[in-house]
């Protein structure tokens, strides 16, 4: 995956939801995020948009909106929060909200044509 926007009501769940893809290692997630992990230039991008909580949180629009930044990432129009991987031929996205506080999920898989 090129990167993973996760967009969930509260930040723990988010974590949660790292760890449970295998993303980080259970309990580490602050560290690893203090040390790079989900940023821009790291190798594991995670939310390069802003997620639901940096984009006001306007609820029932995660979906549409995880949509147009994958859009954005893997048409290579996203500008400085380019990711670099998506501009690859065939690069892949994941895109996980959370519903509530956790009791449901739905994750979507957007991919980029090969050139």
């Amino acid at each position: 995956m090129a990167y993973v926007d996760i967009a969930s009501a509260c930040t723990i769940a988010e974590i949660l939801t790292l760890e449970s893809l295998e993303l980080t290692q259970p309990g580490q997630t602050g560290a690893s995020c203090k040390e790079g992990f989900g940023r821009i230039a790291h190798a594991r991008v995670v939310n390069p948009g802003g997620a639901a909580q940096g984009r006001g949180l306007a609820l029932g629009t995660c979906g549409i909106v995880q949509a147009r930044e994958a859009f954005l990432q893997l048409g290579a129009g996203a500008g400085k929060r380019q990711v670099k991987a998506a501009e690859a031929s065939g690069a892949k996205a994941l895109a996980v909200s959370l519903v509530g506080l956790g009791s449901a999920a739905y994750a979507t898989v957007f991919s980029r044509g090969a050139a």
